[in-house]
């Protein structure tokens, strides 16, 4: 357990259970999380590396569903799927119904197992010899899963989120936490050389244009009135990521590499594609 400066109980919990705890004093990297992560691998053994952050949850046996994953050897990183904490603000709320949504739509299918997710950060496990090939978490750039990502899909990995394995987000949202989240995924979408087209696609589309299909979806998957405050979500996420796009490029914020923005560029157009497919599915279905 890597204990970075924490203010709340986590030290006085893990010292109930038989493991190493390595305490961080100072950070002296641009980005302290991914410093943190990176000090934990560094001192981690075996073949594998799990990564769990102390405001996730897991439940029982997700080591289980996890590992054998790996028997494919294509397979870079497996996460579980990560539900919001119903909390007590409607943005917490909101997202307690959209992810319940996406689980047990994939439940439905029977697809629980899928490339079309991204592995959720703060709750995946890693092949360690991706680490002895593509490095290290960046430590000089925000975006610094994303660009993870990028490296693993340029050294042709694989990755997968199997949603049978469910963690819990037990700190939940806020709205200001929605508005720094935005703001932090328009940022990432800049640094990683995210281009306008996919960034409006992915808001405009995503959110703003299938608005009314969602806020039915999710009212009859919740039923709940706070499903009726999507439109309010959706137009705070679009513009709160668009104000973090534009700052980081006034402020010229450092980029990846330029092979990782090529990589990107590349895989923009299957990423939409397959975007649009699946949400006209969910449509359709």
């Amino acid at each position: 357990m890597v204990n970075d400066r924490s203010e709340d109980r986590s030290v006085k919990i893990i010292r109930e259970f038989p493991v190493r705890r390595l305490d961080k004093r100072y950070s002296r990297s641009r980005n302290p999380y991914a410093e943190t992560i990176n000090v934990g691998i560094k001192h981690a053994r075996g073949d594998y590396i799990a990564i769990v952050d102390a405001d996730i949850e897991v439940e029982r046996e997700w080591l289980g569903k996890l590992l054998p994953h790996f028997r494919d050897e294509d397979l870079a990183t497996v996460s579980g799927f990560i539900i919001a904490s119903s909390g007590n603000s409607w943005v917490s709320r909101l997202y307690h119904i959209m992810h319940r949504r996406t689980l047990f739509r994939a439940r439905d299918t029977g697809q629980t197992a899928t490339e079309e997710i991204f592995p959720k950060s703060g709750f995946y496990i890693f092949r360690r010899s991706v680490f002895e090939s593509v490095g290290l978490f960046d430590e000089s750039i925000f975006a610094t899963d994303i660009m993870l990502d990028l490296e693993i899909l340029a050294h042709g990995y694989k990755q997968l989120c199997d949603m049978s394995a469910i963690a819990h987000d037990i700190r939940g949202y806020t709205t200001r936490k929605l508005i720094q989240t935005g703001i932090r995924e328009g940022t990432a979408m800049y640094q990683t050389g995210g281009s306008l087209l996919y960034m409006h696609e992915q808001l405009v589309f995503k959110y703003i244009v299938l608005s009314p299909h969602y806020l039915v979806t999710l009212f009859r998957s919740g039923r709940s009135l706070t499903s009726l405050l999507f439109p309010v979500y959706a137009l705070i996420k679009y513009l709160s990521t668009v104000a973090g796009y534009l700052n980081a490029v006034l402020r010229e914020e450092q980029r990846c590499e330029q092979y990782l923005r090529r990589k990107r560029r590349e895989n923009e157009i299957r990423w939409m594609l397959s975007s649009f497919k699946r949400e006209i599915r969910r449509i359709m279905g």
